[in-house]
């Protein structure tokens, strides 16, 4: 019997009793999880957060910016963990972003995707 997956808002409620769940790896969906922050935002950290209840999962992962018109990939990590801070080499501005799970040994659980401009 399937569970339901955890809707994309639990990674990013602040509630660190939720998390977002991808489908089942079984099915090859390792799972891709888009942001839209309504208007453009300018970012050069991301942490990212397994809900570590479950285990640590992920074994590789990357995160991208919707820029002129196409997906960009603005950083990458192998595992996630309880929490993974990744800094980009240089600000981003997007309104669109997502983490990709690439590899993952069993279900992925985000609790949560930050995104961060550490300076004006």
């Amino acid at each position: 019997m399937r569970r339901p997956v955890a809707g994309p808002g639990r990674a990013v409620d602040g509630d660190p009793d939720t998390s977002w769940t991808a489908p089942d790896p079984v099915t090859g969906a390792r799972g891709t999880l888009t942001l839209d922050l309504g208007t453009p935002r300018t970012v050069d950290r991301v942490r990212l957060a397994e809900d570590i209840r479950h285990g640590q999962q992920v074994e590789q992962a990357v995160v991208e910016a919707e820029t002129d018109g196409g997906w960009t990939r603005v950083a990458e990590t192998g595992t996630i963990g309880a929490s993974r801070v990744l800094l980009l080499s240089a600000p981003v501005t997007a309104r669109h972003w997502r983490l990709r799970v690439l590899a993952t040994r069993e279900r992925t659980r985000i609790a949560r995707f930050e995104l961060h401009r550490s300076r004006p």
